[in-house]
C-alpha cells in the first residue's frame, strides 16, 4: 500500500502516521522577516578601566597599560591561566590613564578579578579601577 521500499511492518505504519498527523504550530505562521530569539549572548564584552600609579608623575603609555593588564592576569592566574584569557586593548587615553579592554564574555570575570587585585606594575605601586563593564 503506502509502504516505502526501505521500511516494513510496524515501522512503516508509524512513519506513515507521522507524515499525515502533525499538530498545528502557531509560530510557523510568524512572518519570515522577523527573528525570534529568547537568549541573546554577546560575542564580546568591554571594560573601561583606569590605571593609577602611586607616583602621579609616571608617564602612562598604551604599552605600559597593556603590560599592567598582562601582569595582573599572570599574577592572579599564572602563565597558563593568563594565556586562557582572550583580551585586547581597544584604546587608551594617556592623560587620564583610562583604557578600553575587549574580552570574551566567559573571560570577563577572570580579567576583572585580576585587574581588581593588581597592586604593582613594573615594580611600582598602582591600582586599576573598573569604571564600566558592558
Amino acid at each position: 500500500s503506502n509502504m516505502d521500499a526501505g521500511t516494513s511492518g510496524a515501522l512503516a505504519g508509524a512513519a506513515d502516521m507521522q507524515t499525515k498527523v502533525q499538530p498545528h504550530q502557531p509560530f510557523v505562521d510568524a512572518p519570515k522577516d522577523k527573528i525570534w530569539c529568547r537568549h541573546y549572548r554577546p560575542t564580546r564584552c568591554y571594560l573601561r578601566v583606569q590605571l593609577t600609579f602611586e607616583n602621579r608623575g609616571t608617564l602612562l603609555t598604551q604599552q605600559l597599560f597593556t603590560a599592567a593588564v598582562a601582569e595582573a592576569l599572570q599574577t592572579a592566574w599564572g602563565v597558563c591561566g593568563a594565556a586562557q584569557c582572550s583580551w585586547s586593548c581597544e584604546g587608551f587615553e594617556p592623560t587620564t590613564g583610562e583604557g578600553i579592554l575587549r574580552v570574551r564574555p566567559e573571560d570577563m570575570p577572570i580579567l576583572r578579578f585580576a585587574l581588581t587585585i593588581l597592586s604593582r606594575c613594573d615594580g611600582r605601586r598602582c591600582r586599576v579601577d573598573v569604571l564600566a563593564a558592558v
